[in-house]
């Protein structure tokens, strides 16, 4: 197992537990979790669920015109603003790519980050999703998920789970998680991110 802690955080990050409402948007834990990514030139970045492109210009920032952009999503009307972001930018390493994205992987092994900012919560199954995002990265890749927490019943035990939760870490190595709440702690979400294993469980095994 990679004992190597890449990504970088620091307590003024990733704090406070509690938002006021007028200090704080979902944006706000979306840069957050970016800066923790540890992005670097020549890096190859994968943004599921990329809407209009709100996280392109942080993105590119870290990446200082070296490496590729991908991202995917299933709203034509969203696409059509991240391209016009992309065209005014003038930024010639950003792919966007019209998909429903969870069938399969786009680059299977080829990822050096995945983010993923309150996707998991829109898609009709976000364990195909996670898995794809697994195989996208190669060993040692990192990812980020900040979303809504989402319990759902648990089929043998009738238990209610956080849904998320378990399966990010059975898929990742954990660097950093994080439930958080917002808006006068109404508002729970959580903040995770790990690393694809170096060495798969099942050659260790």
């Amino acid at each position: 197992m990679n004992n190597d802690k890449r990504l970088l955080v620091t307590p003024s990050e990733m704090r406070p537990e509690i938002q006021a409402a007028s200090r704080w948007t979902l944006q706000d834990e979306s840069r957050r979790l970016i800066r923790v990514l540890d992005i670097h030139p020549g890096d190859r970045v994968l943004e599921i669920g990329c809407g209009s492109g709100r996280n392109f210009d942080l993105i590119q920032y870290h990446l200082q015109g070296f490496g590729e952009l991908t991202a995917v999503d299933s709203s034509s009307s969203e696409l059509r603003e991240a391209s016009r972001r992309v065209r005014i930018k003038g930024w010639k390493n950003v792919l966007l790519i019209d998909h429903e994205y969870g069938c399969e992987p786009l680059a299977e092994g080829r990822s050096d980050v995945v983010l993923l900012s309150y996707t998991l919560s829109k898609v009709s199954n976000w364990r195909w999703v996670l898995d794809c995002a697994h195989a996208e990265l190669r060993p040692g890749g990192r990812i980020g998920v900040v979303d809504f927490c989402n319990s759902e019943t648990d089929a043998s035990s009738g238990v209610q789970v956080r849904a998320y939760e378990s399966r990010l870490k059975e898929l990742f190595i954990e660097r950093i998680f994080q439930r958080r709440m917002a808006w006068f702690g109404t508002l729970p979400f959580l903040v995770f991110a790990g690393e694809r294993e170096v060495i798969s469980r099942q050659e260790v095994a």
